[in-house]
């Protein structure tokens, strides 16, 4: 993925592919996204949704072997937009879905958690062909109107 493309980067992370290091990830995610102006509701939903896709990333994509994940969170257009890329062997993007809710089984549903709580979504394969990046979008809160009070 190409950086120029993307706005204002606000936060940038690179880190190993393992379980252990997301409980660093987290806190920096929430601060970005209260720093923006997300309600902590909002701000732990998102940071859920991160949390799942770099699990995914681990679980998926490397299948708990070494490997290198980068998170950007950019501003861009009323929109705060999560870039996460890994250099695994690259996927089929158009086989990544959510899955049905009615079929009744453990797990698979980090891309439905994602799904609900990212206005949007999009798998694509890194511009080198060496990877796969996940880019989330969620819509920045709109500034509070400051209160006029007449006397």
């Amino acid at each position: 993925m190409n950086v120029s493309e993307q706005g204002e980067c606000i936060l940038h992370l690179e880190f190993e592919a393992r379980v252990d290091n997301l409980k660093a990830i987290r806190p920096q995610v929430d601060e970005t996204a209260v720093a923006e102006g997300f309600d902590e509701k909002t701000a732990d939903q998102l940071v859920l949704a991160i949390d799942e896709a770099c699990a995914n990333v681990i679980r998926h994509a490397y299948e708990y072997k070494p490997g290198s994940v980068i998170l950007n969170i950019y501003r861009e257009d009323g929109d705060l937009v999560f870039v996460l890329e890994d250099f695994a062997e690259s996927i089929d993007c158009s086989s990544i879905k959510p899955r049905k809710l009615d079929e009744v089984r453990p797990g698979g549903l980090g891309l439905n958690l994602i799904d609900q709580i990212m206005d949007s979504w999009e798998f694509v394969n890194s511009a080198d062909g060496k990877g796969n990046v996940l880019i989330m979008k969620k819509q920045l809160p709109k500034k509070a109107k400051t209160a006029h009070v007449q006397m």
